[in-house]
């Protein structure tokens, strides 16, 4: 039997930076998206001469965007 699967998501992680002195009205933002892509197929067979094989691939794309706040 084969079976196969995929599945994806995407995240954002967002970091608010720190004021900067002298007068602490201003940051530096971190914004990082990621998206993963996940393939997976398992093979099986019950033959006289069974075997078990399992192979994935998973793909990730990460962007980091600075904003500068005021």
């Amino acid at each position: 039997s084969i079976r196969t699967t995929m599945s994806a998501f995407d995240e954002e992680l967002r970091n608010q930076g720190s004021l900067q002195p002298p007068y602490f009205e201003k940051a530096f933002d971190n914004y990082f998206t990621t998206r993963r892509y996940i393939a997976k197929a398992d093979f099986s067979s019950k033959n006289t001469n069974p075997f078990t094989a399992n192979v994935s691939y998973s793909f990730y794309q990460r962007i980091r965007t600075l904003f500068y706040n005021d």
